[in-house]
């Protein structure tokens, strides 16, 4: 399972002003299902606030104990 984020950054010369944003309601099953979708919210997010972004996946690893 895959979940998406989204840092977005101010400046690009500039890490403290980055964010992540993390989307917590929802999931993907394959990591190229998640790259898909957080690519296109990046993308917008981008054109629209017209800051650079950059799309991640991350893997989630569920353990039983």
């Amino acid at each position: 399972m895959f979940i998406g984020a989204i840092v977005i950054c101010a400046s690009l010369v500039d890490v403290t002003s980055c964010d992540l944003k993390v989307n917590g309601k929802q999931s993907y099953d394959t990591q190229e299902e998640c790259m898909q979708e957080v690519t296109k919210v990046a993308q917008h997010t981008a054109y629209v606030l017209g800051l650079p972004s950059r799309p991640y996946c991350f893997k989630l690893e569920i353990y039983n104990t």
